[in-house]
């Protein structure tokens, strides 16, 4: 690459990385390539027998259609626990770089999303840990940012696996965040994912974001006081029973100040400065246990 980029005197790395994509003669390893690079910008490697499902090759047919292709691009390593090949792009960097060139529309994304997610094997470690990152809210909002799409990615994905409660916890994320999600689709994965693994934090967690998420959105006072109500008890609970968390305390927050907002608007000063104190009480635990 240094010498490329020296010969095309000092062309945009990313364009560089973009012509080597296109140099690459055979469609067949280009395809190849790109699914190493999906995986490889997590730091992620693609495991032999991933490429074989996703691609429909043949382990017999490897060196033919990916290692002479793609000698100088992709590298493989023997994984001796697994006893079998993994492939890694030169570098994470570049790998985001193919995957954000080669793949400009939401749909070609999206396509390649569910052919790596449809033939995923969670048994193995690599595969648990790709699935995890490709079913991630925050990171599919980042690339789809439309919510039918992504609808559609965890749909796919329970149908690969199922009843698991960190991907039904990340769908209802998913409802939660985004402006067209639906409070009711959120309520019942996570309930599901709370019956599932009845102990996990942050589950329980987003139970409570999920709360205080209602509450915002109603416009009854006594269901804003009822939401809030379950909202503070599971982020109390958190404080108490498990390891402490910045994010409770930054739900717990998120309460105090929607109720002192309210009570600016129409509670009596003594109510309003209780109110103040209570705040400042869970500032300072909040500093005192996290102070960087």
């Amino acid at each position: 690459l240094v010498a490329l980029h020296e010969a095309t005197l000092g062309k945009p790395f990313s364009d560089i990385v973009l012509d080597e994509y296109q140099s690459i003669t055979s469609l067949q390893a280009q395809s190849l390539y790109l699914t190493v690079c999906i995986l490889h910008r997590f730091g992620i490697p693609t495991r032999a027998g991933l490429i074989s499902r996703v691609h429909k090759i043949p382990f017999s047919k490897f060196r033919e259609q990916l290692f002479e292709p793609l000698e100088y691009v992709v590298f493989a390593i023997m994984n001796e626990y697994l006893h079998d090949y993994i492939y890694l792009s030169r570098h994470p960097h570049i790998a985001e770089i193919v995957f954000e060139r080669v793949l400009k529309e939401p749909k070609e994304k999206f396509d390649e999303y569910i052919r790596i997610l449809t033939s995923i094997d969670i048994d193995y470690t690599s595969d648990r840990k790709a699935f995890r990152k490709l079913t991630n809210a925050k990171h599919l909002f980042d690339i789809f940012r439309d919510i039918k799409i992504i609808r559609s990615v965890y749909l796919a994905a329970r149908n690969r696996i199922r009843e698991d409660s960190t991907l039904l916890q990340q769908e209802a994320i998913a409802e939660m965040t985004y402006p067209d999600g639906d409070l009711n689709i959120a309520t019942e994965r996570l309930q599901k994912a709370y019956k599932i693994a009845p102990k996990n934090k942050a589950i329980i967690h987003s139970l409570s974001e999920l709360a205080l998420k209602k509450a915002e959105k109603s416009l009854s006072p006594l269901e804003k006081k009822k939401f809030r109500a379950q909202s503070k008890q599971l982020v109390t609970k958190l404080l108490s029973d498990f390891d402490i968390t910045p994010h409770s305390f930054h739900t717990l927050i998120k309460i105090g100040i929607d109720e002192l907002k309210e009570l600016l608007e129409q509670g009596d000063d003594a109510t309003i400065e209780r109110k103040i104190r209570d705040l400042e009480k869970v500032f300072n635990r909040a500093y005192q246990s996290f102070p960087d």
